[in-house]
């Protein structure tokens, strides 16, 4: 404990601890990779990734026609579930492990969630890039905003993210929502997006 404790002042420094120290030990993890008993995740710093096999919902759909082509804008909402996970998250063996050593009382699944969702929140740019990645194939997307049947009737749409968004993040210790039997971690996100496309 003294070990851990003399990495956490070196990392965090003067910076007030607003949050209590089951926040500062889920930080310290996604940022240095350090884990709660003071040794180091095996791997370095637990690597965020978008996941895109869960629950993909598409709202707003908006369709404006014009001489050189079509611009579709709409909303796409990324979430976790038991068909698979989407959202913002880290390998399911690193925040196993980090839950097995830290535990999963309720002051660390809260500093968790309020440590991930802050991390996920300065990562903006590579969630873009992340999400630009999946949305270059339209086959991954394209048939949810012009039906299944149309969906090889246009060209390859150039698309821009507008924005993105989070919400809170999901936990789930007793490991029966989420695919692979592991404690996980999730933040949802939502994706506003503007492609420009024609018709073949």
């Amino acid at each position: 404990m003294k070990k851990l404790v003399e990495k956490l002042g070196s990392f965090i420094g003067e910076e007030p601890l607003m949050e209590g120290r089951e926040y500062d030990l889920a930080k310290v993890f996604l940022s240095k990779g350090l884990l709660p008993d003071g040794e180091k995740w095996s791997d370095g710093v637990p690597k965020l990734s978008v996941g895109f096999d869960g629950d993909i919902l598409v709202k707003r759909i908006k369709r404006k026609d014009g001489s050189k082509g079509t611009t579709f804008t709409f909303d796409m909402e990324l979430k976790p579930g038991k068909g698979g996970g989407s959202g913002a998250t880290i390998p399911a063996t690193a925040s196993n492990h980090y839950f097995n050593l830290a535990g999963t009382d309720a002051a660390v699944i809260k500093g968790m969630k309020a440590a991930f969702e802050k991390a996920v929140k300065g990562s903006t740019r590579d969630l873009g890039k992340m999400l630009h990645g999946w949305f270059s194939d339209p086959k991954n997307w394209l048939w949810r905003i012009v039906g299944w049947g149309d969906r090889d009737a246009w060209t390859k749409p150039k698309v821009k993210i507008l924005s993105i968004r989070t919400s809170g993040t999901m936990i789930d210790p007793t490991r029966r929502k989420w695919p692979s039997g592991r404690t996980e971690i999730w933040v949802p996100l939502k994706v506003s997006v503007q492609a420009d496309t024609r018709r073949k």
